[in-house]
């Protein structure tokens, strides 16, 4: 949505989204919080929130059909997923750096194959390519949330308050 907007110029509505956007990165960050500290959560939320704004770059670099710009969003976003998967993997052993990485290099294809279809105005695309990338994000909750309660097994240990679960469910 935040990409349709921006390629149709409603403005309002582009505030509107990136709004709610970031206040799912707020809460994001806010679960790694929970889990590892404040440094974490602050450190987490700058990450996600630069990975989105490049690929606020990516999109405005499709809107003016501008490829080196296209390229160089790429680029930052394939440094930005290694760079990810290090901060993930510092704050734990258990979830591989390379794993990381490869998971939000796909993220991130899949962010991009939403815009690029937006871009086009295929609609079947759009919808398709939207599903796959939210249906992705399993793909990444559930090794975060496995690596967790690997991490520390007393405190997500699936008694009565089902942390684990709780865990999953603000994860994904």
């Amino acid at each position: 949505n935040q990409s349709a907007s921006a390629f149709d110029g409603r403005t309002d509505e582009f505030k509107a989204v990136s709004t709610t956007l970031d206040a799912n990165s707020v809460d994001l960050s806010k679960a790694i919080g929970e889990i590892y500290g404040a440094d974490a959560e602050k450190n987490f939320l700058a990450a996600w929130r630069k990975h989105i704004g490049l690929l606020i770059d990516y999109n405005a670099a499709v809107l003016i059909k501008d490829k080196a710009k296209q390229d160089k969003a790429t680029n930052d976003l394939n440094d930005y997923a290694a760079a990810f998967g290090a901060l993930l993997n510092s704050a734990n052993p258990k979830l591989p750096k390379d794993a990381v990485t490869d998971l939000v290099k796909t993220h991130i294809t899949m962010a991009k194959d939403v815009i690029d279809a937006q871009n086009a105005k295929d609609w079947v695309k759009i919808y398709a390519n939207t599903r796959k990338a939210f249906a992705h994000m399993d793909s990444i909750a559930i090794p975060l949330a496995n690596a967790t309660v690997a991490q520390f097994p007393t405190k997500y240990d699936g008694k009565a308050d089902a942390s684990g679960a709780n865990l999953r469910t603000s994860l994904t």
